[in-house]
Formats: C-alpha cells, sequence, structure tokens
C-alpha cells in the first residue's frame, strides 16, 4: 500500500467513525427529548433521517 493509499485509507475510516458517532449521538438526543415514546432512524447512501416525538430540548 502506497503512502497515498494510507492517508486515503485512514481518511476514509476516520470519517466512518465520525458518521457511526454522529448517527448514534442523534438518537440517543431523541431517546432524551421529554415525552419520547420511540425514536426513527433511516441510513442510506442518499442521507440519514433520524425523528422522535418528543417535546424538544428539557
Amino acid at each position: 500500500m502506497t503512502a497515498d493509499e494510507r492517508v486515503a485509507t485512514c481518511f476514509i475510516e476516520d470519517q466512518l467513525v465520525d458518521l457511526t458517532d454522529a448517527i448514534r449521538e442523534a438518537v440517543q438526543n431523541g431517546t432524551d427529548s421529554p415525552g419520547t415514546s420511540r425514536v426513527l432512524d433511516s441510513v442510506s447512501p442518499a442521507g440519514s433521517l433520524i425523528l422522535d416525538d418528543g417535546t424538544g430540548v428539557g
């Protein structure tokens, strides 16, 4: 593996970790919202959508 390939691989892996953490955090925020009874998430290559039925920040 060349130095350029290693840099690209590290960059992609770092982005995947950040995306996973961002989705996890958004779902947790929805779960923690007052009055939430459910959190729906949809993740695809086109985008991510996280919805909850809570009343906002407590």
